[in-house]
């Protein structure tokens, strides 16, 4: 599976998508900047050193979190 198809499939089996804005963030490797109503945002994206998909929270941006088990074979 290629990575934009794992991105897809993360938000859509992790995050209840109603009243979710989706939006583009280029900046960040297959990056998707999820939007709340209240302004409240999740960042989604790859970690391309170890091929996994990671997200961060509003408010804590330095910090990544894994949003699926490494493959190590």
């Amino acid at each position: 599976m290629d990575a934009k198809q794992r991105i897809n499939d993360w938000i859509s089996s992790e995050v209840d998508l109603r009243g979710i804005t989706i939006q583009n963030y280029p900046s960040l490797p297959y990056g998707h900047r999820l939007v709340d109503k209240k302004g409240d945002y999740i960042l989604v994206c790859i970690d391309t050193k170890r091929n996994i998909v990671i997200y961060t929270i509003k408010g804590m941006e330095g910090v990544f979190f894994p949003g699926e088990e490494e493959q190590y074979f």
